[in-house]
């Protein structure tokens, strides 16, 4: 199921939402990034769904200020490594997301892999607040129950974590790394910056100036 809606540019909510559903035994066959939901754009909602049963991940989402809240997923990411229940990956200058209330459990393989975890904020995805939790065996292997890689400013709050082998994982990047990734992003060909979103994020047009996590 893949729902986008919004304007990137101004930052205009789209208002979809997915809620109340109960998908299950997907991905069966492109096995790897084809979730039970890709979510795109700004301002959208994933509320009370019941997901399970994929060997990738659950959900892959991308853009701003949407919420994922209120979902229980579980029995994912049993075939694939370096993956989650939810994936973001690769861009900078997304904002604003919130992931919260939902529980993530039975997540991975078991075996002693590289990277499977409940929530996996990958490479660069910064703003995130991930708050009211909870995290139940959902590392597989030796991996974590929540992993962000080379970010700034992601809120990990009241969450509860059962069951661990490895605590969280949060790491930062360089200054040199994060500044040309975001402003590939916020600056369009003409050079211009891109009002909606360095107004309502003014982080991201200052990204050299800012203060690691």
């Amino acid at each position: 199921m893949r729902t986008a809606g919004g304007d990137r540019k101004t930052l205009t909510p789209g208002g979809h939402f997915i809620e109340n559903c109960h998908i299950y035994d997907f991905t069966r066959i492109d096995r790897v990034y084809a979730p039970a939901v890709h979510l795109d754009g700004v301002g959208n909602r994933i509320a009370h769904n019941l997901m399970h049963d994929s060997p990738h991940h659950a959900m892959r989402v991308e853009g701003y200020e949407h919420a994922i809240e209120w979902n229980e997923i579980h029995s994912v990411v049993y075939e694939s490594d370096d993956q989650a229940g939810i994936d973001m990956f690769g861009n900078p200058a997304v904002r604003g997301n919130v992931i919260r209330h939902n529980f993530w459990h039975h997540i991975g393989s078991g075996h002693n892999v590289a990277g499977q975890a409940g929530i996996r904020l990958d490479d660069y995805i910064s703003g995130v607040l991930v708050y009211g939790n909870v995290f139940y065996r959902c590392a597989g292997g030796a991996s974590v129950p929540f992993r962000s890689t080379a970010a700034r400013t992601i809120w990990v709050d009241n969450n509860l974590f059962v069951g661990l082998q490895v605590r969280p994982e949060l790491s930062r990047p360089g200054r040199r790394s994060l500044a040309p990734a975001v402003g590939r992003r916020i600056h369009p060909a003409g050079g211009r910056r891109r009002r909606g979103r360095t107004c309502r994020t003014p982080r991201t047009a200052r990204v050299n100036r800012i203060l690691p996590i």
